[in-house]
Parts: structure tokens; sequence; C-alpha cells
């Protein structure tokens, strides 16, 4: 793939004859005042580019509330600040094209107005355009409900190809034919920096489906905490807010985009939820790591004034009813962000499966969530205990001091499990 922005060049010389000492004297004499004044040129450029206002790089992470994130985008910049790089252009032009006409504009400029690249592009993009400062943005979801988007999304609006695919087939064996790489560890693809160029650019590594490394998902991790600023999307409403203070943004009163989605990963047999989450080994360990280093981005820091000053075990270790449970979240010191407390964890039941856990504030029930949420840390230590994980957020107002977390199980019996003390 050939860029073709207008980069400065330097000419060659020709050849000079050496004919006398004269010659070689006012050669030498040449080269000097040449190399002078590249250098003094070389030095402009990197004070022009020093003085260059930061590009934000929104990478746009398929059916992860990009369309929400676009809106917002839409009310915070000008349309001439923002660069979209998207396919569903009224000019028709792929991503490639956008992308090199996006490089010519910013090669031609001294300071664009460009302020936001945004599109379906992983980590990386920046090094294919001019150099600029850049910052990065991104949102990850969790991997079993994006890969039911996606399908969803393919099986609705894909008019031949993979939509005619789609409509003939389940979701399982939509992703057992591996006719679409966006099902295979997409986010770490983006993240990486590796695997998704070939696939939207035509350009750089092809690497197939079914061969993301470790190597890649910890390349990804290393991104994500070195260089973005990231959302999750089961996290919004405290995402709009550090994307709020990081970037100076207006997120008040935002009109969140509402999936019509029908299928849910909850409604999902469990052989094809064992499908999608065997394709997708690499997202999974990606986003329980983006989910416990959400809360530590430099934008929450002056946002704690809660934290968790206790965790009391109301369970004994050993008990007839469970197999075992941890939770990741809340612990001693945690700070509650937000107002959000985060429960999170694991759960097995004995003779009878956990359901639910249950968060109970003066003796209510005040949320619950599911436990299927896939642990395979868990899986090799208890068999079975592939769909013992859970994960979900209460608000604590500052009058309250205790909140109470309970597994019910199957057959609705109640076990409480800890009771956290939080400090004001």
């Amino acid at each position: 793939m050939q860029f073709k922005g207008k980069y400065p060049t330097i000419s060659s010389t020709e050849p000079r004859k050496k004919d006398s000492k004269r010659t070689k004297e006012i050669n030498i004499i040449f080269i000097s005042q040449k190399n002078y004044a590249l250098s003094m040129n070389s030095q402009a450029q990197m004070n022009q580019q020093e003085n260059k206002a930061e590009i934000l790089i929104f990478s746009h992470i398929p059916k992860t509330a990009g369309t929400s994130l676009r809106n917002i985008l839409s009310n915070n910049y000008k349309n001439s600040e923002i660069f979209n790089c998207y396919g569903d252009n009224p000019e028709r032009k792929s991503t490639k094209q956008l992308v090199e006409e996006l490089s010519q504009l910013l090669a031609q400029e001294k300071q664009p107005q460009i302020k936001v690249i945004a599109g379906h592009m992983g980590y990386g993009v920046h090094q294919l355009i001019p150099p600029y400062p850049v910052k990065h943005m991104t949102v990850l979801r969790e991997p079993t409900e994006r890969v039911i988007s996606y399908y969803s999304h393919v099986k609705r609006h894909f008019k031949n190809g993979l939509g005619d695919v789609a409509r003939r087939v389940s979701i399982k064996e939509f992703i057992e034919s591996r006719l679409s790489i966006e099902v295979d560890n997409w986010q770490t693809r983006y993240l990486s920096g590796r695997g998704w160029q070939k696939y939207t650019l035509g350009i750089g590594e092809n690497i197939a489906y079914g061969e993301c490394s470790q190597e890649m998902l910890e390349q990804a991790k290393s991104n994500l905490s070195k260089y973005y600023t990231f959302g999750i999307q089961e996290k919004f409403p405290e995402s709009l807010e550090l994307f709020g203070k990081t970037f100076a943004w207006q997120v008040e009163n935002i009109v969140v985009n509402k999936s019509t989605e029908k299928i849910q990963a909850k409604e999902l047999d469990e052989g094809t939820k064992s499908c999608i989450q065997a394709h997708n080994q690499m997202d999974i360990q990606l986003y329980q790591y983006a989910l416990e280093l959400f809360e530590k981005q430099p934008g929450f820091q002056l946002q704690q004034k809660q934290k968790i000053r206790d965790v009391i075990r109301l369970l004994p270790p050993e008990t007839e009813l469970l197999i075992g449970f941890s939770l990741a979240s809340p612990k001693p010191g945690e700070a509650i962000i937000n107002k959000q407390l985060e429960v999170r964890g694991w759960v097995m039941g004995k003779n009878c499966p956990a359901s639910t856990i249950e968060l109970v504030i003066g003796g209510k029930a005040i949320a619950t969530t599911p436990v299927n949420i896939p642990r395979p840390d868990v899986a090799q230590i208890y068999p079975g205990g592939y769909h013992s994980g859970f994960c979900t957020q209460v608000e604590i107002n500052e009058s309250e001091e205790e909140v109470i977390i309970q597994v019910v199980l199957e057959n609705n019996m109640r076990l409480p499990l800890i009771k956290a003390i939080v400090s004001h």
C-alpha cells in the first residue's frame, strides 16, 4: 500500500569529477553547507512537530458502543475537525482510500484543523500518517456479547455474502464456518496492532483465523495500559465521565444508542456459549485485564471520595453448600469511583448450582447479576467451573456504610458471602 502524502524529499546530487584539488575543496565546502542546511531543516521539522496539537485517534472496535461515541464526538467537535475513516461514507471510499486521503491532507497542512481521527482501525494507524503527536482512545466490550452483536448486525444489514450465510445458519455454525475474522479475538487484534491491517487495509502480516498468540495478547495489554484512554461498554456511564474529564468533553444529556438485538448471551445454549468463548480466549483475557485496569486510569484519580474500609467473610470457607467462592472486588482499601461499587468474582454451588448474586443494603436487595461469566482459571481447578464468574456494580450513597453480597442458588436458597464496610 502506497501512501501518497507530500513528505519533504532530499534530491541526490550529480557525481562530481575528481579532476583537481580546487574542485575537491569546492566540493567539501558545498557538502558542509548542504549538511548544515539539512541539519537546520531537520531541527525545524522537529520543532514544528513538537508545536503541533495532539490528534485524538478513536480506535472504534466494531460493536462496542461506537455509534454513541460518534454522536458524542459530533457534539464536541466541528465537522471539519473530525476525519472519519468509515466504510459507510457517501463516496463509498474504502478505509484504505480514506487513510491515504488523510495522509495527504496532514502532509499538506502545517497546522491541520483535524483534531480527531475515527474509524474501524486498530493500534498502529498513526504510523501510516505523517508524524504528529497523537493520543488514543477506544471502548472494549464483553467478548461473548460483542460476537453476538456482530452476528446480529451481519444478519440484519449485510445484503449478500456473509449476510446470506448468517441468515441461513445459527450463530454457532456461523462462527465455526470461520468466514469472518471479526469473530476471532478481534479486540486483541485491534489493540495489539497486529492482524487487523491485512483485513482492513490490505497491508501488513497475515494472521489467519485461529492464530492469535499469547504474544499478541501481551502486546494488546501493554498498548492498552501505556497508550489508551479506554472505556468499557458494560460501564458506559463511568466511561463517559472518564472521557469527559480526560478530553474536556460535554457528556451530559447524551442519548445513548440502544441496540435492538434480540439475542442475549444468557439466552444461548451452553454449546453456543462454549463455541464463542473457544474462538475468543484472548479477548476474554484481555477484557478481564481491562476490567482490572479501568478504574486505575488517571482520569479517575480525582473522583475518589469513598473506599472499602474492610471486608468481612460471612460464610465459612468449608461449607456443604458451596464448592467455593472468591471475590476480587470489593477488597479492603479499594476506591469507590463515582459512587459505583464493583462486585467481581466467582462462586460454585455443590449440590445445587449458583444462579445469581444479590447486593443487599439495609436488608433490601438493590441489585442482582447472573453467575455465568467465563472463568477458565477456575475451570482448571474445579471441573464444571467455567461459567462461575460474575461482575456488576451498585451505586453507594454517602449515607450507606454496609453492603452484603450473597449468592442465590437455583433452589432459591440465599447464602451471604461477605459484608463490605464503606468509609467516606
